[in-house]
């Protein structure tokens, strides 16, 4: 692998985690809005329809959350462009644009099942939640307005805690696909034939894979455009690959021209 590369993998890294920081604050916020339906009427309603409370929890804030964090990646698309250039474009304000939207169709087309997902374990972890303090307050003989009031404070105590790490771990996961995808329409606008590096984090509890990938690649000079790694994704963070292989990695791809 070139010096060069190298050296714009730490431009492109640094890009990348400000982007996150970004995405981070506005998946916190989306999460907190996802469960404020219910935390609104928890309150008031009638024992037999806590569990109900739960479908109050839509995919509408992630989803929007998603369509303003992802085309924030169409820079990284447009950084990768002018790496592999070697030159400024003249066109910046064009492929901005298109990057943009590229990010936003992915979100439109490809990421509609992670949302889902998303939205299907804060209304699992709700509805675990109501149902742990309702079976205590029985076994421990409170009474219906003692019961409602540990309902108020201890499901808000526990989402704003469970939001925390949930955000965290959803947007280092997205930005990982994000930005890589974006990295990899950049190169592909150029028209260029190119070769694909792996190239690992190196942070605690990178994955043997990862690393593996890594050495295969470098070790070949490079993939062509086609061809997969060792741990069977077509580039870092492929969503169409194994989640084990994609859920927390820090990896980034690496072009250079053939």
């Amino acid at each position: 692998m070139k010096r060069d590369t190298l050296r714009f993998k730490s431009k492109f890294v640094r890009e990348r985690n400000r982007i996150e920081r970004k995405g981070l604050r506005m998946i916190r916020a989306a999460l907190k809005e996802q469960y404020k339906p219910l935390l609104k009427r928890i309150g008031s309603v009638p024992f037999t329809d806590l569990e109900g409370l739960v479908e109050d929890i839509t995919e509408d804030p992630i989803q929007k959350a998603f369509m303003r964090y992802y085309p924030m990646f169409g820079s990284m698309a447009l950084m990768q462009r002018k790496h592999v250039l070697k030159q400024k474009a003249e066109e910046d304000v064009i492929y901005t644009s298109l990057f943009e939207k590229y990010m936003q169709d992915i979100v439109r087309n490809e990421a509609g099942e992670m949302i889902t997902t998303i939205t299907a374990t804060s209304k699992k972890n709700a509805l675990r939640k109501i149902r742990e303090i309702l079976t205590a307050g029985e076994a421990e003989g409170l009474g219906i307005e003692e019961i409602r009031k540990q309902l108020v404070a201890d499901v808000g105590k526990f989402i704003r805690g469970n939001v925390e790490a949930r955000a965290r771990a959803i947007a280092q996961t997205e930005m990982i696909k994000a930005s890589n995808q974006a990295a990899w329409k950049g190169v592909e606008s150029t028209n260029l034939e190119f070769r694909k590096f792996w190239s690992s984090s190196h942070l605690p509890g990178t994955r043997e894979s990862h690393i593996m990938a890594e050495q295969d690649s470098i070790s070949r000079g490079g993939l062509s455009k086609e061809e997969y790694h060792s741990n069977g994704l077509l580039y870092v963070g492929d969503p169409s690959g194994p989640v084990e292989e994609v859920v927390n990695c820090r990896c980034t791809e690496l072009y250079e021209v053939v």
